[in-house]
C-alpha cells in the first residue's frame, strides 16, 4: 500500500502554522502528566482495559432510516460509554496523546469500505483511492491549532492493509457555518447540513469520505452530495464510531480486527 498527497487539489498541504501549532501541542501533551483518557487511571492515554472498545472489527453501518444520498459506511465501535469518553477527550479536552489509539480503529474501518469496493466491483483491487476527510470547522480548527482530524487520517492511511494507492485529497470545504446539531433530530440535522459543503476539486479516482462519529448519518450524506455534484465518485464511508440510536447494523466485515 502506497500513500501519497494530491498535490493537484487546493490546500491540500497543510499551512507552515497548522503544522508548527501541531508540533506544540505535541511537546505539551509529551510533557504533561499521563492518565487514560477514560478512566483516569495513571499510566498510557488510553489504557489497556478501556482501549478493548476499539478492537473490534469493522462493520457496515447505515443508520435508520438513512438520509436521503446516503453512501455505503463502515465504523468498529459503538459511540457510547468508553468510546464517547475516549473519543471526547480527543476532540474536546485537547488530548493530542489519544489519537494514536484512534488510528488504528479508523484503519480497519478505511480497510473494509476498500475491501467493499473492490468486492462490489469484481476487481481484487483498485488502483488508487481517495480519502477525502470531512474538514473541521473554523472554529473547532482556530481552538485545536490545526485540523486534528486530518492528522487522525493521515496517520490511519499509513496503517491500512491494502494494495491500493490512497492519496488523502482536501477535497471539501464549507461554504457556511452549520448551526450546532446538538438536540437536533434526524430530519433537522439534514436541513442545518443542506448545501453546507461544496467540492474544490472532483479526485479522479473512487473516494471514501471519513468522519470520526456517525449520528444520524446527515454529514457524510451531505458530503457525498457535494462531491458527487461535481462529478466524483463517492463511493463509501468511514468512521471509527456511530451512535447507537436510529441504528441498522449490517454483517461484520471479516477483516482483523460533532462533527456538526
Amino acid at each position: 500500500m502506497t500513500v501519497t498527497r494530491d498535490t493537484g487539489v487546493a490546500g491540500a498541504r497543510p499551512s507552515l502554522r497548522s503544522r508548527l501549532s501541531g508540533v506544540l501541542a505535541d511537546i505539551v501533551a509529551l510533557g504533561a502528566p499521563s492518565s487514560c483518557a477514560a478512566c483516569g487511571r495513571p499510566g498510557p492515554a488510553v489504557c489497556v482495559e478501556c482501549e478493548r472498545c476499539l478492537h473490534g472489527a469493522a462493520r457496515a453501518h447505515r443508520p435508520s432510516p438513512p438520509p436521503p444520498g446516503w453512501i455505503p459506511a463502515h465504523v468498529v465501535a459503538d459511540y457510547d460509554g468508553t468510546t464517547r469518553a475516549v473519543m471526547t477527550a480527543w476532540k474536546e479536552r485537547g488530548r493530542r496523546d489519544v489519537s494514536a489509539h484512534l488510528t488504528r480503529p479508523l484503519a480497519r474501518a478505511i480497510t473494509a469500505a476498500i475491501a467493499d469496493i473492490e468486492e462490489g466491483s469484481g476487481r481484487a483491487s483498485c488502483a488508487d483511492i481517495a480519502i477525502v476527510p470531512i474538514p473541521a470547522s473554523p472554529a473547532a480548527r482556530r481552538r485545536r491549532g490545526e485540523d486534528a482530524w486530518e492528522r487522525v487520517v493521515r496517520q490511519a492511511m499509513a496503517q491500512c492493509t491494502t494494495d491500493a494507492r490512497l492519496r488523502l485529497v482536501r477535497a471539501l470545504r464549507l461554504t457556511r457555518q452549520p448551526d450546532d446539531q446538538a438536540g437536533l433530530t434526524a430530519s433537522e440535522r439534514r436541513d442545518n447540513l443542506a448545501g453546507a459543503f461544496s467540492c474544490v476539486e472532483a479526485p479522479s479516482c473512487r473516494v471514501i469520505v471519513v468522519d470520526d462519529i456517525i449520528t444520524t448519518g446527515a454529514t457524510l450524506a451531505e458530503a457525498a452530495r457535494a462531491l458527487t455534484a461535481a462529478g466524483a465518485d463517492a463511493a463509501r464511508a468511514a468512521a471509527i464510531a456511530a451512535t447507537s440510536r436510529a441504528r441498522a447494523s449490517l454483517p461484520a466485515a471479516g477483516l482483523p480486527g460533532a462533527h456538526w
